[in-house]
């Protein structure tokens, strides 16, 4: 017999405000899917000089680099990729996922 597998809820960290470099306020965001399509857009427009400051973390500037990408991201705070490689990493270390 199989283990039974739950639903575990996690309730979302990755709420937080974006700022301008010159401290002009842009808006909030209230899940980890907000603030990336705010890097999408940073990208797509090709803009520089902003940066994300989570609730969880209210003095520290999360820089966000003109490809998206972003610097001094918390390690506490999961993401959609902090699941992505750990699926991952589950696949190569069992040669029966597929």
């Amino acid at each position: 017999m199989s283990k039974r597998l739950i639903v575990n809820k996690i309730k979302e960290e990755n709420v937080g405000k974006i700022y301008h470099e010159d401290g002009t306020y842009v808006g909030r965001f209230e899940n980890v899917m907000e603030s990336l399509e705010f890097r999408c857009q940073v990208v797509e427009n090709k803009a520089s000089n902003y940066y994300m400051i989570y609730d969880k973390h209210p003095d520290l500037k999360v820089r966000i680099n003109e490809n998206g990408g972003v610097e001094n991201h918390p390690d506490d705070l999961n993401t959609p990729t902090t699941y992505t490689r750990r699926i991952f990493n589950m696949q190569l270390n069992d040669t029966t996922v597929k």
